[in-house]
């Protein structure tokens, strides 16, 4: 996985994001975009009016996009396809307190359309947050990231076919880029997604912060149902489990004709047995060894996932193992203070 350094205004951070990865947004663009069926491709009108809700509520991201297309030499109606589509990310995610380290989240990425265009960003922006985030060539989304101030952010996706509030601009991948660049603790990141709805719904997004504090935000819109720590840890999956939200998207029938549903239940049974076999001696190895498993029918990580990260949110730590195609060790970044 390539690990790049952009420095600069949102706009010269873009340009040189598009430069870099020229090539490879090129080929993204023509890969990703055949995965949006031709009831979910945006016509003209739509990609415009996301736009202009990008410009009105978060100025900042329109500018860096622009800067993608001019550095790519690409059209910005190409990026913000890109940019705000469906993308589906199956990931599991686990967090918990080493006593040595400190809190600690997990994230491994299962494959998904456009997956073997991922990449390592280390950005510092004019004036504003440094971080550290694993996203796709041409995108701003985040799937896993770290700030300076110490908030370690991802999430998962929770249910593939969910409603949409067409009249919000940004996934989930690009909430998570704007925690990372906006928020400095989970407290923060709490009102944060409280005061907005989502376009997606049926997703997970998973905070912990440098003081321990954490949570899972599960959402429907206009609905953010909060699940806090539990024995000392937290998981997410690709499964709404936040009682309220379960009701609300009707998820319990569901799930009866979903097929993946076993495999997530097995899976999320791996973590709870993790957590309970292991109270009060939760280590980064464990960490290690809990986003490497193989084991029967969890599918923690299996032949398809692209990479893990390990988020040390108080050292501003992001260690990332590049499993594409098969490499396992983990490589550390550090956010510069």
């Amino acid at each position: 996985m390539i690990c790049i350094s952009l420095k600069g205004s949102h706009y010269e951070i873009g340009v040189q994001h598009g430069r870099t990865f020229r090539d490879v947004i090129h080929c993204a663009i023509r890969q990703v975009c055949r995965f949006f069926g031709p009831k979910r491709r945006p016509g003209p009108r739509a990609v415009q009016d996301r736009a202009d809700a990008l410009k009105a509520d978060y100025p900042q991201l329109l500018e860096e996009m622009t800067g993608i297309a001019d550095g790519a030499e690409i059209p910005l109606e190409d990026v913000l396809i890109l940019n705000l589509g469906p993308w589906s990310s199956c990931c599991t995610n686990i967090a918990f307190y080493d006593s040595d380290e400190g809190p600690i989240l997990g994230h491994t990425n299962d494959d998904k359309p456009g997956g073997h265009f991922d990449a390592m960003f280390s950005v510092e922006i004019s004036g504003g947050q440094r971080f550290l985030y694993v996203g796709s060539a041409g995108t701003l989304g985040s799937g896993a990231g770290v700030n300076g101030a110490g908030l370690a952010v991802s999430h998962a996706n929770a249910r593939p076919q969910s409603a949409e509030d067409k009249r919000q601009a940004l996934n989930m991948n690009l909430y998570s880029r704007t925690l990372l660049e906006g928020c400095g603790d989970a407290t923060e990141a709490e009102r944060f997604l409280t005061d907005r709805t989502f376009r997606s719904g049926g997703d997970n997004i998973i905070v912990m912060d440098s003081q321990g504090h954490g949570f899972v935000a599960e959402k429907y819109p206009p609905l953010v149902d909060f699940r806090p720590v539990d024995k000392g840890a937290l998981y997410c999956t690709n499964r709404t489990l936040a009682p309220r939200t379960r009701q609300m998207m009707d998820q319990d029938n569901y799930e009866q004709g979903a097929k993946e549903t076993i495999g997530l239940v097995n899976r999320e049974r791996y973590l709870v047995r993790v957590i309970e076999e292991n109270q009060g001696r939760f280590t980064r190895e464990l960490m290690e060894r809990t986003l490497r498993s193989t084991e029967e029918g969890s599918k923690i990580c299996n032949a398809y996932t692209n990479w893990a990260a390990i988020l040390v949110p108080r050292r501003t730590e992001l260690l990332l193992a590049d499993r594409f195609p098969c490499h396992n060790e983990f490589r550390r970044y550090v956010v510069e203070r």
